[in-house]
């Protein structure tokens, strides 16, 4: 019950939470009978405080809200803000189903990070966002002279496009995984769009 609270309301989780501890409180003064319908209602709080804290709606500057999800292609966007963990690098797996890759993820080298956002554009006009995008640079052509650590501050142009549920029975579901920890998607980009932002 507490769960459809959570998700039909849209309430923030520290209002449940709030909430909670204040019918907690109550029932420890209550007697008897009200004593316990404060419990009960403290756990139907709390209950609502964890689902909107892992099943509610994004937050409303959310990337996630602007990317495609399942069975969409992927846009082009222009973010900015700072790489959270240090480039490492990758190569093509090859094997008897290799040619079923998306051809947008085919390419002989290349290296991945994760990317915290904190802009984006849309329409020609910038506005605040937050997530946290997992990056793949294509490195067929090298790095360019465009080398990337942790901290660093960019602005990057790429395809993106948001966390999809597994696309095969049985494949593990990363999307409330990813929510959790407001991962909202990938972006795909080369070298030469990488720019230091200001």
């Amino acid at each position: 019950m507490g769960v459809w609270l959570g998700i039909r309301f849209g309430l923030s989780e520290a209002l449940w939470f709030s909430l909670g501890c204040v019918a907690a409180g109550a029932g420890v003064v209550l007697r008897e009978a009200s004593s316990k319908a404060a419990l009960l209602a403290a756990l139907l709080f709390i209950g609502a405080g964890v689902a909107a804290m892992h099943l509610g709606p994004w937050p409303s500057d959310s990337l996630a809200r602007d990317l495609p999800g399942a069975g969409e292609p992927p846009i082009v966007i222009e973010i900015e803000g700072t790489v959270t963990s240090p480039p490492e690098r990758t190569t093509q797996k090859t094997g008897a189903l290799s040619g079923y890759i998306p051809e947008h993820m085919r390419s002989g080298e290349g290296a991945y990070f994760t990317f915290r956002v904190h802009r984006a554009q849309s329409a020609g006009k910038w506005h605040e966002a937050s997530g946290e995008l997992h990056v793949f640079v294509n490195l067929d052509d090298g790095w360019q002279g465009r080398q990337v650590k942790s901290g660093d501050h960019l602005r990057l142009t790429g395809n993106a496009q948001g966390q999809t549920p597994p696309g095969n029975p049985g494949e593990r579901d990363f999307t409330l995984y990813s929510r959790d920890r407001g991962r909202v998607g990938f972006i795909w980009i080369t070298p030469g769009l990488i720019e230091q932002a200001d």
